[in-house]
């Protein structure tokens, strides 16, 4: 098997049938399609039975609900294909995106990849380009990681091997947990190349999506992967530089964090997230004293005193903006 696309679904029944459909006609014994239904309740499960049926690539695991994270890291476990692809059930991909993709893959590498459209209203409104060295066709996984900063799971082309081998799997119980993930993806890969073609549609405005969500645990979310990444490298010898790219990334995730904040209603929430970063100060303030100036400045803020600190910060931020 060279290909597993694994497609988690949970409760996404007008979305479904467009993604698998965008995927082509595909009949070929190398490529599998892995549907891991996550506790669907509104007949996602039927209509991902159906599909089954329909094609004999189509294999569909129905798991009670987990979360994206658990889902994910289902398919990666019952994978066949010596590459995974993710592709989320409210997406799709572009025409011809599966040839495209097993023509890049014949050349081994770790990851490749690959460039999206952003979609608005059915329409593709623009392109994403990663960025990539123009000079070279294969790049480290440091040097992709300092150059796009975290990278969604879904523009990722891993080989099965290299998951596999470096114990690569998803963090349950976390959003945006694809953000963690690619800073161990790529700090851990020796080869990664670009497939320069925006073969994925990323739909944007989906009520209820994850990206559109603003709440409390959208902010932990980004917070907590300065704990799960200071975990992660403990157990390894990085060197400065390397700190140094994943301490930018990281800092990055946490003005995320503080931004999701901002769209909280509720004080008490706000006191939650506040909370969450005094436990964890240590892990964050390690983050934001080995990345630039600007994050420098955020941790001795914060070390004054955590609420002072981030609006503070915010305000900083602001003023450069005007």
């Amino acid at each position: 098997m060279k290909l597993t696309i694994i497609i988690p679904v949970y409760n996404l029944k007008d979305y479904i049938e467009r993604c698998v459909s965008s995927l082509g006609n595909i009949s070929d014994a190398e490529i599998e399609i892995l549907i891991i239904d996550d506790g669907s309740t509104d007949g996602s499960d039927i209509i991902c039975d159906n599909l089954s049926q329909t094609n004999k690539c189509i294999r569909v695991i129905h798991q009670k609900n987990m979360g994206l994270s658990e889902a994910r890291n289902t398919g990666i476990a019952n994978a066949s294909g010596e590459y995974l692809c993710f592709v989320d059930g409210d997406d799709y991909l572009a025409n011809g995106a599966v040839k495209q993709i097993l023509n890049a893959i014949k050349t081994n590498s770790d990851i490749y990849l690959i460039d999206h459209a952003n979609v608005y209203e059915g329409k593709k409104m623009y392109t994403i380009e990663k960025k990539f060295n123009p000079n070279l066709s294969v790049m480290s996984g440091y040097d992709v990681l300092a150059m796009n900063g975290a990278i969604s799971a879904w523009s990722s082309i891993c080989k099965r091997s290299f998951l596999y081998d470096n114990n690569l799997y998803f963090t349950p119980n976390i959003v945006h947990e694809d953000f963690e993930f690619s800073i161990r993806l790529y700090s851990l890969a020796k080869t990664v190349e670009h497939i320069s073609v925006p073969i994925y549609n990323y739909v944007c405005d989906r009520t209820g999506s994850i990206m559109n969500s603003k709440n409390i645990k959208s902010a932990i979310g980004y917070a907590t992967s300065a704990v799960l990444t200071r975990n992660f490298i403990r157990k390894r010898n990085f060197n400065k530089r390397q700190i140094r790219i994943i301490s930018d990334v990281v800092s990055v995730g946490f003005t995320f964090s503080t931004e999701r904040m901002d769209l909280l209603i509720k004080e008490s929430d706000k006191k939650r997230i506040i909370d969450f970063y005094r436990n964890n100060l240590k892990d964050i303030v390690y983050f934001l004293w080995h990345s630039n100036i600007s994050h420098k400045m955020l941790a001795i803020l914060l070390l004054i005193n955590i609420k002072f600190g981030v609006n503070t910060y915010k305000r900083i931020r602001n003023l450069k903006n005007v």
